[in-house]
């Protein structure tokens, strides 16, 4: 029992000297900050002065900062994107695929590579309209968790540099389908429209070479000009297949038979229904002269040979020609599109440049070029966050206002809110974070946070000041007293956003430059707040020495103080005692008892 309750006092006695050493370091930062304040209150110009020429260096500093949208969201695949000439055919096409997939498989940083030859098309009519192209490749490959970076560049970069000898026509390397995927990508779009194709396409061609030389290996330029691919037309001979008895729907009908099948019937197979399609043989139809050769059933026999169908090349005439796979329009207007793909994620420099070479470009009559993607997002997003930035301010101004009772007192309070901004655009330069929709959404998270430190520091002055202190002294005692719920805060919410800041995991691209934003924010607000503000607070207090507006509000509790004293008194029964009559009854020449004795009304004079 002995042993244990030694044990006890020991550790009691540990515990209360780590409190009073924990204490002592407290009393330390309390001192030293008490010293620093009054010497800024003596040097108040020095100190707003030294504020004031932060902001202006931090103004200097926005052109340096980098811009995007949104970040690179999660994805650690790769896709490649490769065009052989066209009409090659698949072949060859799968070849070079193969080709690609060794090399990439090849690479340390790559797990799983999959390629997709020919782009996949239906086996109907639409599908022959729109052409079957053999000459795309298609690649997808995944970076594995254990290549510890957010940023993919690098891997891309050695990527594309082991497949740019292949035999393709245009190379691409992105963490998004080319032409889609993605509608929050960096892409910078220019848009060439206009009725005259020819001239879209020279604009357009024009464009892609001025590109390309002012932005280098800074970014990816690709055209959107559809690309020619061989076509077949079969012209029908409206007499010849008028002999035959044959329309030209039939004529059509057959022909999409022959290539894409007819459906049949259907069949029951391990209780499912399986459709039968009827087509001719693949060997019979290998070339445009096999399809000529057709025969289409016709009611009027052509030769004495046949009498149930004709040669399809009796009716028709193959022209061969080049055709575009798609065409584009815009508004009702045709349209060619010209994709800037950043290298990096920061896009300012590339805007401006891309902006100069739009505006320098010479237009013939009825083309118009356009800014979309990401330019047009960009603007929008500044537009709608911007005004809903003010509008915050504008709010939290108002409720302080309403709670305060006052209009210049919340004024001090909302210095924090530039200061905070300076915070967070430095944190963003140093750290290499770019300005964008999530970093500004941080900033407004900030407007509601920061100034919480002005209020706790100008609400307890102001209680200090009502009291009858002097308003430096009120400035001084509420700082002091305040310093510890200040750091303590910020601290905590500065703790609390670390590890979103350096977070590595998928999907935290996101939420890095919001916790980045927020942190620098609220280091920077929290360190000149407990300066600035109370600096501010003296200054709009004027040179009475006290608060106007708590000597108005102490004034009038004092009044009403009197007011309920005096009540008090009539309905105790006694007439109000003059000023300076005697507490105790006696005559004015008597003293009265010491403190400790109490008085019981007015004394007798009887013995």
């Amino acid at each position: 029992t002995e042993a244990a309750g030694a044990g006890s006092a020991r550790r009691e006695a540990a515990a209360a000297a780590e409190g009073a050493a924990a204490h002592g370091r407290s009393r330390g930062l309390t001192a030293l900050y008490d010293g620093l304040l009054q010497k800024a209150l003596d040097r108040r110009g020095w100190v707003l002065g030294g504020a004031a020429a932060l902001l202006v260096a931090t103004a200097l500093l926005w052109p340096h900062l980098g811009i995007e949208f949104l970040p690179e969201m999660g994805s650690r695949t790769l896709f490649i994107t490769m065009e052989m000439p066209p009409g090659t055919p698949l072949s060859e096409t799968d070849a070079v695929a193969r080709e690609a997939e060794r090399r990439l498989s090849e690479m340390p940083e790559l797990a799983f590579v999959a390629a997709q030859v020919g782009q996949q098309q239906h086996d109907d009519l639409l599908s022959l309209m729109q052409g079957h192209q053999t000459n795309t490749i298609q690649i997808m490959a995944y970076v594995p968790e254990t290549v510890r970076t957010r940023d993919l560049g690098p891997v891309m970069d050695a990527a594309k540099a082991r497949l740019a000898d292949l035999p393709v026509r245009s190379l691409s390397v992105a963490r998004q389908w080319q032409g889609g995927g993605n509608p929050f990508s960096n892409d910078l779009i220019v848009q060439v429209r206009g009725v005259d194709m020819d001239a879209l396409e020279s604009v357009a061609r024009d464009l892609d070479a001025r590109l390309r030389r002012a932005l280098g290996d800074r970014a990816e330029v690709r055209l959107g000009l559809a690309e020619q691919q061989p076509e077949v037309f079969l012209e029908v001979d409206q007499s010849r297949a008028l002999i035959g008895g044959l329309s030209t729907a039939q004529i059509s009908l057959a022909v999409r038979n022959a290539l894409s099948g007819v459906q049949a019937t259907h069949v029951r197979q391990n209780g499912q229904t399986v459709p039968v399609v009827v087509k001719p043989h693949p060997d019979r139809l290998q070339n445009l002269d096999d399809l000529l050769d057709y025969r289409v059933s016709s009611p009027v026999p052509m030769s004495l040979t046949d009498t149930t169908s004709i040669r399809l090349s009796n009716v028709v005439r193959a022209v061969e020609q080049t055709g575009p796979q798609s065409i584009r329009r815009v508004d009702g207007a045709r349209a060619v599109e010209l994709t800037v793909r950043p290298a990096r994620s920061d896009v300012r420099d590339l805007t401006r440049i891309v902006d100069q070479v739009v505006a320098e470009a010479a237009l013939p009559p009825g083309v118009t070029v356009t800014l979309a993607g990401l330019s047009q997002m960009l603007s929008d997003a500044w537009d709608e966050l911007g005004t809903v930035l003010l509008l915050a301010v504008a709010l939290v101004y108002l409720v302080m206002a309403a709670q305060f009772e006052s209009w210049r007192y919340p004024l001090i309070i909302m210095v924090t809110v530039p200061l905070a901004a300076m915070g967070a655009l430095w944190a963003m330069f140093l750290t290499g974070t770019n300005l964008g929709v999530a970093s500004l959404i941080g900033v407004m998270m900030l407007v509601g946070v920061v100034v919480n430190n002005g209020i706790v520091l100008v609400d307890y002055t102001g209680i200090l000041a009502r009291r009858g202190m002097p308003v430096r002294d009120a400035v001084v005692t509420a700082a002091r007293r305040r310093l510890r719920p200040v750091l303590m805060t910020a601290i905590t919410t500065i703790g609390g956003m670390i590890p979103m800041a350096l977070g590595q995991e998928q999907g935290m691209e996101l939420q890095g430059p919001l916790a980045i934003t927020v942190i620098g924010g609220l280091t920077a607000s929290t360190v000149l707040t407990l300066f600035v503000v109370p600096i501010l607070y003296v200054l709009l207090s004027g040179s009475s020495g006290r608060s106007p507006e708590g000597g108005r509000q102490r004034s009038r509790r004092g009044r009403s103080g009197a007011a309920v004293i005096m009540a008090a008194a009539r309905l105790a029964g006694g007439a109000p005692r003059a000023r300076g009559a005697p507490a105790c009854g006696r005559p004015s020449t008597s003293r009265c008892p010491p403190r400790s004795a109490r008085c019981r009304g007015p004394r007798s004079t009887l013995s």
